[in-house]
Order: structure tokens, then sequence, then C-alpha cells
């Protein structure tokens, strides 16, 4: 199975090609995510918490469909209240979509069409790109 292999994959850079739609590419990207706000992975080493991680999505809507699964796969006892009250089902966190975890981490979900100014600031430990970049200055962005 592609996604387990992707998961079990210690590189620092991974890419995860598959044909569009409902094979699972999120899925795993999300699961990755996870680990690594938890800073807990079953195969290998992942920063202690807290850490800074970013989803980037091309459009907002894709981003409200990624939000959706997060909210399906995010271990609600792990996550601030705060977090848990801001979800709401078709909207996801709202405007400016952060995840807090209890152990301090951050994950945060971006746009490329928020342009790069959007993306710069934190020093992030990860970044999950569900989609390629629109341009190389949020690509750059997020190395």
């Amino acid at each position: 199975m592609p996604q387990e292999t992707f998961f079990r994959d210690e590189a620092r850079r991974k890419l995860l090609r598959m044909g569009n739609q409902a094979l699972g590419k999120t899925w795993a990207g999300l699961r990755l995510d996870i680990a690594h706000c938890r800073g807990v992975h079953p195969y290998y080493t992942v920063h202690r918490p807290p850490v800074q991680g970013v989803i980037l999505c091309s459009t907002w809507k894709q981003s409200l469909n990624a939000q959706t699964k997060l909210w399906e796969l995010l271990p609600r006892e792990e996550v601030t209240p705060r977090t848990l009250e801001r979800y709401h089902p078709g909207r996801g966190w709202g405007e400016d979509p952060v995840i807090e975890w209890c152990n301090g981490s951050l994950l945060y979900i971006r746009t490329s069409l928020q342009g790069g100014l959007a993306l710069a600031g934190p020093t992030l430990h990860f970044a999950h790109l569900d989609e390629l970049p629109i341009s190389a200055r949020i690509y750059s962005e997020m190395s």
C-alpha cells in the first residue's frame, strides 16, 4: 500500500504521487502531520514537541476538504479545548486555521493563494504540501 510505504519512509523530503481523488494522498499526509505534532512516530524519531508545521493547500475549498479529514483523524484528547470549540463542519477552523496541541505544537493550514507573506514567519519543523505550490516564493517559505 503506497500510503504505508510513505508513512514508513524516513526521508526528510518525501513525495507521494497517485491519481486524483479517493486514493489517500491527503490522508497519508495528515497521518504524518499528526505524528509530528504529537512527537510520536511508530517507525522513526521525530522532533520532540512543541513543533510547528503547516498544511499547504492550493485553494480554500481544498483546505476545507483537508480540514474535514483532519477533524476525523484528530486525537481529541491531545488538542486544546479552544481547537475543539473553533471547528465547525463545512467551515473548518475559520479564517486563520491553526490546530493547537496540548503539548504546545501548532499546525497551521494555509493556501497557495494567500501568497508568500501569509506563509512567512514561524520556523517550521515540517510542511505538508497537499498540492504543489503555485510559485517558487511559496515553496521557498516552506523549505
